[in-house]
């Protein structure tokens, strides 16, 4: 029988895309919940017309993982992943193993940050 062994969450950037006009009577009407900071607006061109539209920050997304018992098993092993050396791997402690495993989910999911949780048998 298989069974869960630790929860991973990663937080990943959220966005929103608008309209141009969309965007700029949201913006009239104070309507939009986003980082106005970092709001982008790109141009693309379908059927020789030009469509304009806005591109911002939200909220954080939660990605939640479950991690079976032999998965965790081998993230804790001695079989190095890519970017390491043996000798680097070798002197990690079973938890910077398993925080080494979870920035990489997190690096290729294009997360900004994660937390795990890990459940005793």
């Amino acid at each position: 029988m298989t069974t869960i062994k630790l929860n991973l969450v990663v937080f990943i950037q959220g966005i929103k895309t608008f309209s141009e006009a969309e965007y700029s009577s949201k913006n009239a009407q104070n309507k939009i919940e986003m980082d106005m900071t970092k709001v982008k607006t790109h141009t693309m061109v379908v059927d020789k017309k030009p469509i304009r539209f806005v591109v911002g920050k939200n909220k954080l997304v939660r990605q939640s993982l479950n991690v079976f018992e032999e998965a965790y098993k081998q993230w804790i092993s001695n079989e190095v992943p890519a970017g390491y050396t043996k000798s680097e791997w070798f002197k990690l402690s079973k938890l910077q193993k398993i925080a080494a495993h979870c920035q990489l989910i997190t690096h290729d999911l294009h997360g900004v940050g994660y937390n795990y949780q890990i459940f005793e048998d």
